[in-house]
């Protein structure tokens, strides 16, 4: 698996695609970062990523609006341990 232990965040990773996507990745062993505008949508599939043996973590943010969301995702990912550089 080339994928295992790498990081990905998917935007939109609470539903329909995004989440296939955030799935697909799990199930290869990467650990996902689920970003969404929804906070239960984005709870909610970390949450069944994590079933799958994922390391996930729910980031809840616009990512239209980058001003307010950057930050608050990289805080997000260092406090989980992911790198940003």
């Amino acid at each position: 698996m080339r994928l295992k232990d790498k990081v990905a965040l998917v935007a939109g990773g609470g539903r329909g695609i995004g989440r296939d996507i955030v799935l697909a990745y799990a199930r290869e062993g990467v650990h996902v970062v689920v970003n969404d505008i929804d906070p239960a949508t984005a709870e909610a599939t970390a949450k069944d990523a994590a079933t799958l043996g994922s390391k996930s973590l729910p980031v809840v943010a616009d990512v239209a609006n980058l001003r307010t969301s950057t930050g608050s995702s990289i805080r997000s990912s260092r406090s989980a341990g992911a790198s940003t550089s």
